[in-house]
Order: C-alpha cells, then structure tokens, then sequence
C-alpha cells in the first residue's frame, strides 16, 4: 500500500471514530417517582394577633431599628425647607405665592459615611404661582447651591396646593352652603389649549361624603390667579 493509500484508510477510520462519537447519547438523568412536595406555609388567625405571620415560627428575635446618618427624616426636611426659603435669591424665584412640592436626596458618588452623609445634596421642588413656574433648588452643608426656574417641568401637585385649592372651593358662593361637611380632595388638571385656565396650575376639586366614593360637587381652581374658575353640582 502506498503512502496515498495509507492517509486515505486513516482519514476513514477517524471518520467513522468522530462519527460514533457524535452520535453517541448522553444518558438522561432519572426522572423521580412523585414530583416533590410543595412546602405549606400556615399564618396565624385573628386570634393571634396583627400582622399575621408565620404560625409555628421559632427563635424570632427583635431587631433594633437605627437611624442611618443623613436620612431624610421629617424634622432634616423641615430644616432643609428653611434654609431654601431664606435665601435670597431663592425669594426672588419664587415670589409671594408658591408651595412646596417635593424634597430628594440626589445620590453621588460617595461612601455613605458621616462625613459624606453631612455632605449629601437634596433637591427640592416648589412651584411658584406668582411666576407660574416650577423651582428646582439644591441644599448641601445647610447652603443653598443652586436655584433655577423649570419652566414646562411637570410637577404633581403638593399638599398645600390640595389645601388651598379646596379652601377656594369652599369658599365659592356656588358651593360654600353645599360643601359643608364634605369632604374634598384636588388633583392637577390639564385643560384644552384656548380653554379656562390653560397653561395654568390648575387644580380639579371634588367634594364627597365621609367614606364615599362618589364625587358630589366640583370645582376648577385657578392658583396661578387665585381663583374658582367654575364650580356645580356632579350630574
């Protein structure tokens, strides 16, 4: 047999080798019997007391709840709202008029030690009904380090606009004998171009029994101006 020969016969038989090889099956793993059991978690009943919890739990143990430095409690934000509302230029944006909306922490890049907790960066967001503009303003180290109008930003509406929007309402001729004695909640409204109060805080306010789902009376108010825009009764 030549050299020729030779190479062919070699190169068949690693055909066939990797042939049988490739073809040959993994073996399948066993499957079980029965599928297992699902593992039943049973909660305790009325009798044992609020919030129920797992019956038969064993070695629970209390654990200490710590501030961390720097959160943003309620008295931390309360501060934060003085500082911004002392400042100068911050007066200056947002005017006469105007609430608050919002306070954050704007996260960075620092470890979250004591000496960076001190340091951290909150935003607060106002917005100003005098200029009709959002105000967007930067606290660190109990000073004040930026202030910029936003105007077209967004913004729900805060709490003290809810309240000053319902205290116009109450107060409309319209709906004030009505009213009394319901209960009224506000959310943003966003009229038609061309229509009242576009392009304005405007504010829908609706007025309900105690409990009750269904608005009885309403209300538009206007807190860039100051005023009920149109009120009635729910059909």
């Amino acid at each position: 047999m030549n050299q020729s020969g030779s190479w062919t016969t070699l190169s068949r038989i690693l055909v066939v080798i990797f042939g049988l090889a490739a073809c040959k099956r993994e073996p399948q793993q066993r499957l079980p019997e029965r599928p297992p059991e699902v593992a039943r978690i049973q909660f305790t009943g009325p009798t044992e007391g609020w919030p129920p919890h797992p019956a038969g739990r064993t070695d629970v143990r209390a654990v200490a709840w710590t501030q961390l430095p720097g959160d943003l409690t309620d008295s931390l934000a309360a501060q934060l709202r003085r500082i911004a509302t002392a400042d100068q230029r911050v007066r200056e944006a947002l005017g006469d008029r105007f609430a608050f909306i919002s306070i954050s922490p704007v996260e960075g890049e620092a470890k979250d030690t004591v000496r960076a907790a001190a340091a951290r960066v909150f935003q607060l967001v106002f917005f100003s009904h005098t200029h009709n503009v959002a105000v967007e303003v930067r606290v660190q180290e109990q000073r004040v380090q930026q202030v910029e109008r936003r105007p077209g930003l967004d913004v729900p509406e805060g709490r003290a606009e809810v309240e000053a929007a319902i205290a116009l309402a109450r107060r409309d001729a319209r709906l004030r004998a009505a009213v009394a004695g319901l209960v009224g909640s506000a959310i943003l409204a966003y009229p038609d171009s061309g229509a009242p109060g576009f392009g304005h805080r405007l504010l829908h306010v609706t007025f309900a029994r105690e409990g009750g789902d269904v608005p009885l009376y309403w209300a538009y108010v206007d807190l860039t101006d100051g005023r009920v825009l149109s009120a009635g009764k729910e059909p």
